[in-house]
């Protein structure tokens, strides 16, 4: 955006050093969002969160480094990170993957770890509003966070009262975080 620091360059130092140097933040912009039209997205900046097995910066490095690792064509790292497979399903193509091939990867993990796979990317994407709230998070900062100017959009996402229709939520048993997800 015109109002705020401009990130002009893609970042170039694929893979993330692995170990991850304490200190390390990682500042991530998309380019063109729902709500962003025709410009980049205020950036997301990440910082090390100090269990690694939830630190994403950690998961990214440990994936990069893999994949760069990798003898399956295109398994490196060159330009996007989250590509869509080939379709001979043994290599990946060097383009972004679509919201419709992200939900199929999350039906297909979600049925094969048991869970009925009726959950939707949007799912966590509300989960994660609700989860802010719950941990104090203001109006204001739970809508920056989740890229949303529209106060009628984060209420839909905020309200508990929206009917399933049946969903088994993937959450669903499990623990409560411990983590502060207000940082």
């Amino acid at each position: 955006p015109s109002s705020g620091p401009e990130y002009k360059v893609k970042y170039t130092g694929f893979p993330l050093p692995l170990p991850v140097p304490e200190g390390t933040r990682l500042v991530v912009c998309l380019h063109e969002t729902k709500t962003e039209k025709l410009e980049r997205a205020p950036p997301m900046e990440f910082s090390l969160n100090p269990k690694p097995h939830l630190c994403f910066i950690r998961r990214l490095a440990s994936f990069l480094a893999a994949a760069s690792a990798s003898t399956i064509p295109n398994a490196p790292v060159v330009d996007i990170v989250f590509r869509p497979l080939t379709l001979s399903k043994k290599g990946f193509r060097e383009d972004e993957l679509t919201s419709g091939a992200l939900a199929h990867r999350l039906k297909k993990h979600m049925l094969s770890a048991g869970m009925d796979g009726a959950e939707t990317v949007h799912s966590f994407r509300r989960g994660r509003q609700q989860a802010l709230e719950e941990a104090g998070a203001s109006r204001a900062e739970i809508a920056r966070k989740a890229q949303t100017k529209s106060e009628q959009n984060l209420q839909r996402y905020l309200s508990r009262s929206r009917p399933t229709r049946g969903r088994r939520s993937v959450l669903g048993g499990l623990p409560e975080p411990a983590d502060d997800l207000t940082e």
